[in-house]
């Protein structure tokens, strides 16, 4: 018996138990180890510690404690907790709120943990060490949504040897209303090893079905901000439709519900909703302020939430860009991580077509070839359950696209595949941008027509004119085709949706064929951090601006980190500059020869590295070879 099979059951009673454990013991608990509960949030809740150690104590307190509260029970019918611990950034509201990454941390924590367990993050760890007696094993680096690098996290051994510390009274701490660092400890409940998503009565669909509801406004407020509330949710509709891998709820069905009591849990009831977003408006004369989150419609729980700040101004700009820009941040930081953890929990005989999917997206993160392999298997798996699964022949066509490029399988073979599977998706799909962007890459790598690839990037931003990551892909390709003045628009323009995503190499390389070398090498000059395509474009653009000593210094940092690098590998991967950028190519190749980089690879290169020839380098290499002999 799961926890949604005892809420259907006796959904008051279940309630009860639960309201009666917080009461009676939890919160109490966590007030004696002065912390603080943020917030309920469905099932479980958010507190916040001034001490790492006091929080990983009241944890375990707190498991123990609920084991012996409940052990007279069956145990098919026992209330289990999970508990996640981050110690993380956060940032205090007036109204007592929290939020940021060390909330999301410790979310993704909580969905670890098994029930009646803990997670903790790595820096938790790292801050417990020598500090408690408490056995803890290491679970992995975990991906958290709307976070780059990834989270260690490790399983506190309540089965281990024996824990033993008194509850106690600590000094009260005082509390900032920016905190640096804080103890977050987010509690979920779950029942004999029941999953953290709960179903509803009715067969699960065959897509996750999101539906998104205007956001509100305060009682009184000005009637553009009930406007605006609407016209953000029409926003995030367009950008979560872009997407194939759940579906979307018509505006008029969601909408409907906005006035209901608990509206998530009736979409849920009664339109077979699996995600519910929703959010309100504060507005003030110096900001406007937009929370969103995302909320798991059977059991009520906050998956993920954000807020976005900006200066009040022209309401139907504010629209356009705030709905763009949240729902791009749903769609990227809340849904898909949210869905990808659901499915990789389950056995893979029990999952469908787009579940399957979704773990073939996973490993395109890895950029391995053996995770391209395994990514394949698995599409391919898909696509038996459902041949005619969009989000698996997009990911299919995608993996056999990183096959061609990185040379992880025979070219021909992987090509052949890539361009099958990528016009059997266009076919099937023809409103799909991102089948569009795939069958660009693919005709501009075969040598198709500069109209035919032109008219397919044409193609993705007149279906995802506000999305940012589409419009980074059209712009990252335009420069290749004699439109960097146009690429720029595009970045432009993608960037104002969505601020924070990093466009860094796609500016180098705009600006660099705009001629703006000086941009390019004082933006990388200004990184703390730089990697070898900052080398790479640092290199040529103090190779054009005539500065032979600071370009020496980039490009011998390139070369120690790429030291096979080439003109002629540059363009391997996806095509030679088309023939309407020939000045492009000359600036690119010129680049190279100023900057004493090799305009062609060694045959031992173009055999190992499987780069895809070009014709006067191959002419070049015979007359070496001819010489030779």
């Amino acid at each position: 018996v799961g926890y949604s099979r005892l809420m259907e059951q006796d959904e008051d009673r279940t309630l009860a138990r639960l309201k009666a454990h917080r009461q009676e013991f939890v919160e109490p608990l966590i007030a004696e180890y002065q912390g603080r509960v943020v917030k309920l949030m469905g099932d479980g809740l958010l507190a916040e510690f001034a001490s790492v150690v006091d929080a990983v104590r009241c944890a375990v307190l707190i498991q123990k404690g609920m084991a012996e509260r409940e052990v007279e029970l069956p145990p098919a019918e026992r209330i289990r907790l999970r508990i996640g611990i981050n110690l993380g950034d956060v940032i205090h509201e007036s109204d007592g709120d929290i939020y940021g990454d060390g909330v999301n941390v410790a979310a993704r924590l909580e969905q670890l943990a098994e029930p009646g367990g803990i997670i903790v993050s790595g820096t938790t760890y790292d801050h417990l060490q020598g500090k408690l007696d408490l056995p803890l094993e290491f679970a992995g680096e975990q991906r958290v949504k709307n976070i780059e690098r990834l989270v260690r996290a490790y399983r506190v051994r309540l089965d281990g040897k024996a824990i033993r510390f008194s509850r106690h009274r600590v000094r009260q701490l005082g509390r900032w209303t920016v905190v640096a660092a804080l103890a977050l400890l987010l509690l979920g409940a779950a029942v004999a090893g029941a999953s953290w998503w709960r179903t509803g009565p009715a067969a699960p669909p065959p897509l996750p079905v999101v539906a998104v509801l205007p956001f509100a406004a305060p009682a009184g407020a000005d009637p553009h901000l009930a406007e605006l509330g609407e016209g953000l949710a029409d926003g995030i509709v367009e950008q979560l439709s872009v997407a194939r891998f759940w579906s979307v709820l018509g505006r008029g069905t969601s909408f409907a519900y906005r006035d209901r009591p608990n509206p998530a849990r009736a979409l849920g009831q009664e339109q077979g909703a699996t995600l519910v977003v929703e959010g309100n408006l504060q507005s003030s004369t110096e900001r406007l302020r937009a929370s969103v989150e995302l909320i798991d419609a059977g059991t009520g729980q906050q998956l993920w939430s954000e807020r976005f700040d900006r200066p009040p101004g022209d309401w139907a700009a504010l629209r356009d860009e705030l709905g763009s820009r949240i729902g791009f941040a749903v769609y990227s930081a809340g849904i898909f991580p949210t869905i990808t953890d659901r499915a990789s929990g389950r056995p893979l005989d029990e999952l469908g077509a787009n579940d399957l999917a979704l773990l073939a997206r996973e490993q395109l993160e890895t950029f391995t070839k053996e995770s391209t392999a395994k990514g394949i298997e698995l599409a391919r798996l898909a696509l038996t359950r459902d041949p005619r699964s969009s989000s698996a022949l997009y990911i299919l066509g995608r993996l056999y696209r990183e096959q061609v490029e990185q040379g992880y399988a025979p070219e021909a073979e992987a090509a052949a595949s890539w361009g099958e599977t990528v016009s059997t998706l266009v076919r099937l799909e023809p409103n799909y941008p991102w089948a569009y962007v795939e069958l660009a890459a693919w005709e501009s790598y075969s040598g198709k027509r500069d109209d035919l690839v032109l008219a397919d990037l044409d193609r993705v931003v007149e279906l995802a004119p506000n999305h940012p990551q589409l419009l980074a892909h059209v712009a990252e390709r335009l420069p290749f085709h004699g439109q960097p003045e146009r690429a720029r628009e595009l970045l432009d323009r993608a960037a104002r949706f969505d601020p924070d995503m990093r466009f860094n190499w796609r500016q180098f390389q705009i600006n660099f064929f705009l001629h703006r070398f000086r941009e390019v090498v004082d933006q990388i000059e200004d990184f703390t951090d730089p990697g070898r395509w900052d080398y790479l474009f640092a290199t040529l653009g103090y190779a054009q601006l005539g500065e032979p000593e600071k370009m020496a210094v980039w490009r011998q940092r390139f070369v120690e980190s790429w030291p096979d690098y080439s003109f002629e590998r540059s363009v391997s991967p996806t095509g030679d500059f088309s023939p309407a950028a020939a000045k492009e190519r000359a600036l690119w190749l010129d680049s190279f020869a100023k900057a004493g980089l090799p305009k062609c690879a060694t045959p031992k290169q173009i055999e190992s590295l499987k780069i895809k020839p070009l014709p006067e380098c191959e002419a070049e290499r015979a007359r070496q070879a001819e010489s030779r002999t």
